[in-house]
């Protein structure tokens, strides 16, 4: 189990990704391709929802993977199914579009807009935010309270002390995110980096003090089974090495255009180096990458019928700001169909020049 109080307070950034890799170690295994699909959302799929669209995701998907207990999800959809009875989806889809454009700067105000989706308490209103706005909220609910009460010397601890972790209140949401968006930035600062959010901050508190029940092999079927010895007997994924593995690969150029005439790329690796990467076939993996000295965002892929996989043509930059990958390399002076080399260290990966 992590310590959170040891794991806070100090500045390895080995033992911050070992702790953020142990999430997926509690995702049961029938949950594991929502888990990631919600993993990758993004807010341009949230803005092509129709209306009955928009009811569809919180149903089947969101409410799903919030609320993994059937009686939790029965009793919430419940209240959305009325709502939308007596409402139409017209009115849920208002929700929608405010969603969509608040200041994520003023978390009161999101959580606010957030709550007034029917069923969703402030565990549930914090969560649809951390997928929609990963850069500035976290899922704040017992489980973030309860692991913080352990770090000594936050200013916050009297606050702390006097919440109820299962009747959270807004007040008591705007300070526990306040806490998860101050440790973002002062791990990017240790770090040098800029790809921790308070939504990663939050996955690492939700597993401390926990261990992974025997219905929770995450990594064992969702990644491309790896040969050697790396892999333990009870099947689950050692802890990260510390060892960094070079693996070529080439920018490959997709004939595709932006509109200001930037052509699409991606960088396209061979299979044999599935040992070396976080695989998950079919499934789009959540990746830190290094261009240029900058940390971005990005996604891994892979599926049956390629012979490759790639890192995918869109990141996220420091600031939340979604760019393309072809920007980002020529920005760095790397062109179409030349060869590179991946530094691969877990969920890290660097792009240098042969």
């Amino acid at each position: 189990m992590t310590n959170i109080d040891k794991l806070w307070h100090t500045g390895d950034l080995q033992a911050w990704e070992q702790a953020l890799e142990r999430y997926w170690d509690f995702v049961l295994e029938r949950n594991l391709k929502l888990e990631r699909s919600l993993e990758a959302l993004n807010l341009e799929r949230i803005r092509r929802m129709s209306p009955r669209d928009w009811y569809q995701f919180l149903k089947d998907e969101y409410f799903r993977w919030k609320y993994t207990a059937a009686n939790r999800y029965a009793a919430t959809t419940g209240h959305l199914e009325r709502y939308t009875a007596s409402n139409g989806f017209a009115q849920l889809d208002r929700v929608r579009e405010r969603l969509l454009n608040i200041d994520p700067s003023d978390t009161a105000g999101g959580l606010a807009a957030a709550r007034t989706i029917p069923g969703l308490g402030m565990a549930g209103a914090s969560g649809l935010l951390a997928l929609m706005y990963p850069h500035s909220f976290g899922t704040v609910d017992q489980f973030v309270v309860n692991a913080l009460r352990q770090v000594s010397g936050l200013r916050e601890s009297t606050d702390l002390a006097r919440m109820n972790p299962e009747r959270l209140t807004a007040r008591n949401a705007v300070l526990l995110i306040g806490i998860l968006q101050r440790k973002a930035s002062d791990n990017n600062r240790s770090f040098g980096t800029g790809t921790w959010t308070p939504r990663k901050i939050d996955k690492v508190l939700w597993t401390c003090g926990r261990a992974p029940g025997p219905r929770c092999p995450a990594h064992t079927s969702a990644r491309v089974q790896q040969p050697g010895p790396e892999r333990t007997t009870s099947g689950s994924l050692p802890p990260m090495s510390t060892t960094v593995r070079r693996v070529p690969a080439t920018i490959r150029a997709l004939g595709q255009f932006y509109a200001d005439g930037l052509e699409r790329l991606e960088i396209w690796i061979a299979r044999s180096a599935a040992a070396h990467l976080p695989i998950s076939v079919g499934v789009r993996v959540p990746i830190s990458l290094r261009v240029g000295g900058q940390w971005y965002d990005g996604g891994l892929r892979a599926t049956t019928k390629n012979d490759y996989f790639w890192i995918c043509g869109d990141v996220v930059d420091s600031r939340g700001e979604k760019t393309s990958l072809a920007r980002v390399l020529r920005a760095s002076g790397f062109t179409k169909n030349q060869k590179v080399m991946l530094d691969i260290q877990g969920n890290r990966i660097c792009v240098e020049t042969e």
